[in-house]
């Protein structure tokens, strides 16, 4: 079990959007330990737009984070080492307006992810080394942003 707990930032600061990871002990004190960029690498963020960061899952085996991005319109796949760092290893484009919601499969192989504006599911493939592999885009409901399997 890993010592960690990671925080998005929704909205975009300085031309960035964060992601963090803080240790935590038995006492409830947190101690930040890391934070990246999730952006892609050269993408700038337009002054006067509203980008923002929404979901996060991680996997079961706690090695891959996933966030949405508005504004790039992907998730945001990141790689967590043993000591907490934070790697972005992959931007996985998706199809609809305002990328939101995220959930995983109870076997933890696949992705779906939501557009909140316009309603598609994108569906991945959780690929070995975590990143994701599009495999269908399905029309679900206008407005959705959170998702349980069950």
């Amino acid at each position: 079990e890993r010592p960690y707990i990671f925080v998005n930032q929704e909205k975009e600061r300085g031309g960035k959007m964060l992601l963090g990871t803080f240790t935590y002990d038995e006492n409830g004190v947190l101690s930040k330990l890391h934070t990246i960029d999730v952006l892609p690498e050269g993408f700038e963020i337009p002054k006067g737009s509203h980008f923002e960061q929404q979901g996060m899952e991680i996997s079961a085996d706690g090695k891959y984070i996933y966030t949405c991005l508005k504004g790039p319109a992907s998730v945001a796949v990141i790689e967590v080492s043993e000591d907490g760092s934070l790697k972005v290893i992959q931007h996985a484009p998706m199809d609809g307006i305002w990328p939101r919601g995220l959930a995983i499969t109870p076997d933890g192989k696949c992705l779906v992810a939501s557009a909140h504006c316009s309603g598609e599911l994108n569906i991945y493939k959780i690929q070995k080394n975590g990143t994701l592999k599009r495999t269908d885009v399905v029309q679900g409901p206008v407005g959705g942003s959170n998702m349980s399997f069950y």
